[in-house]
């Protein structure tokens, strides 16, 4: 098993080099680390060019979104499979002998994943995925998903080059979700083998408030139809009714998201799509209400919300 390192890089002078260091000290080190600059406009180019790594090759490109540089890193890599790592996160040092271990079990699945933790300075967070094994088969990834916390990371997933050619790597289209919509389209075709142990590090902030700077939503929801494509190609009703669930729960997103911002309107359409996917959703309604509420409230909610988190 020969595995490339695909790192997108957008102005991480602060982070690049944890990054990296931790793929360096890897148990089992990779074939290849592939770095696509983003365009970055700070120090981070000549941070990754000092390092003098014999099997890191740098590729630069005109700033185009995570997805674009992510997509070239697999058209520049030259081995079977990619382990995606974002320029902000970083590996526990056993985390490509995990992967390599699965593929040594499981070698039929061309999707390798390990658990992960959330982390905001010295505060950790576990995240709560509905996955009963500490090893395994993910025989129903949408059961899982809608379940609880995403079981997939993009930075703890190892995924077969010619899968994600099959799936159409990432969209540039999407701002927000790009990452969720290409790990179903993975789950749909191919079997997922799961590590339920955290081996990477997820950089986030565990308290968000109202003053929190989160990505505003698509207008358009590529997403959703991508999701609905699915579900109605999929003929298992026990696989059904999940991707049913999980499409409500991508709506349950992008409501909080419009709710956050206070946008009357979209929150309004994206509770009626929910709706239709799974019906009585109180959690839901009560964020579908939080856009409607004065401003006193919303804020003291959507902190109580971001402090629930920790």
């Amino acid at each position: 098993m020969k595995v490339s390192v695909v790192v997108p890089l957008y102005n991480k002078a602060d982070t690049i080099m944890r990054a990296l260091h931790s793929v360096l000290s890897q148990t089992a080190p990779p074939d290849e680390i592939v770095v696509i600059d983003d365009g970055s406009t700070d120090a981070s180019v000549d941070i990754v060019r000092s390092l003098r790594i014999g099997n890191l090759r740098l590729y630069s490109q005109e700033n185009a979104g995570v997805s674009a540089a992510r997509n070239a890193g697999i058209r520049h890599a030259r081995n079977d499979w990619i382990a995606f790592l974002d320029a902000d996160d970083e590996w526990k040092n056993d985390y490509l002998e995990t992967i390599r271990d699965l593929h040594v079990h499981y070698p039929d699945s061309r999707v390798l994943a390990t658990s992960y933790v959330y982390k905001d300075g010295d505060e950790e967070m576990v995240p709560a995925i509905c996955f009963p094994e500490r090893v395994g088969i993910m025989r129903n990834y949408f059961k899982v998903a809608s379940g609880g916390s995403p079981p997939l990371w993009t930075s703890a997933v190892t995924a077969h080059k010619q899968a994600l050619l099959d799936v159409g790597c990432f969209s540039g289209e999407i701002t927000i979700g790009e990452d969720l919509l290409v790990w179903a389209k993975l789950a749909h075709k191919f079997s997922i083998a799961y590590h339920n142990e955290p081996k990477s590090i997820y950089y986030f902030p565990l308290n968000v408030t109202v003053h929190s700077r989160l990505r505003h939503p698509d207008n358009h929801d590529l997403v959703y139809r991508e999701l609905k494509k699915i579900y109605m190609d999929e003929r298992r009703s026990d696989y059904r009714r999940y991707i049913r669930r999980y499409i409500g729960y991508w709506c349950k997103i992008r409501l909080h998201l419009f709710s956050f911002y206070r946008e009357k309107k979209n929150a309004l359409r994206e509770y009626l799509k929910l709706f239709r996917e799974t019906p009585f959703n109180i959690k839901a309604l009560a964020l579908l209400l939080l856009a409607f509420s004065p401003g006193f409230i919303h804020e003291y909610a959507f902190n109580s919300l971001g402090n629930r988190m920790k």
